[in-house]
C-alpha cells in the first residue's frame, strides 16, 4: 500500500505540473486558479493534520507543487497505512481516519479538481489530458 499511495502522489504531481504549465501559458481566469490553488491548499492543510511537520510557504505554484509531493512521499514512507489519526472537523466535531484514507482523498480531490479545470477549458484546442491512465502510459 505505502507503494502504491507514493506512486500516487507521483502522478498527482505530474498532473498538476501539466495544468500549471498549460494554465500559465493560456488565458487563465481568476476562477480556474482559484480552482487549481484550492488543490494545493488542500495538500497543505490535510498534511497538516496528520503532520507535526512544520511546510514551508512557497508561492510559486510549480516548485510548491513539487515540495508538497515530495513531503507527502516522505511522509508515506515513514508512516503506517493503517495508523489511524484523530481528525477534527470544520464543524469541530473529531473522527478518526487512516493515514491510507487521508492520502487518498487528498489524490481523489486533484483530480476532482482537475476534472472542474477540464470543464472550464473545453473551449481551448488543447488542455492538458491527465487521466491515470495517461500518467501509466508515459
Amino acid at each position: 500500500m505505502r507503494d502504491y499511495l507514493i506512486n500516487l502522489f507521483n502522478y498527482d504531481q505530474w498532473a498538476n505540473e501539466k495544468w500549471i504549465t498549460f494554465m500559465d501559458s493560456a488565458q487563465t481566469s481568476p476562477e480556474a486558479w482559484n480552482v487549481f490553488d484550492h488543490i494545493l491548499r488542500a495538500h497543505t492543510s490535510w498534511f497538516s493534520a496528520i503532520s507535526s511537520d512544520p511546510l514551508d510557504e512557497i508561492t510559486d505554484r510549480l516548485q510548491n507543487n513539487e515540495y508538497l509531493s515530495a513531503r507527502w512521499q516522505n511522509l508515506m514512507k515513514i508512516s503506517d497505512p493503517t495508523a489511524f489519526v484523530s481528525i477534527t472537523g470544520r464543524d469541530g466535531n473529531s473522527t478518526f481516519m487512516s493515514v491510507e484514507q487521508i492520502a487518498s482523498h487528498v489524490i481523489n480531490h486533484g483530480t476532482y479538481h482537475r476534472g472542474q479545470l477540464r470543464e472550464i477549458f473545453k473551449d481551448q484546442p488543447e488542455f492538458p489530458e491527465t487521466d491515470l491512465i495517461k500518467f501509466y502510459r508515459r
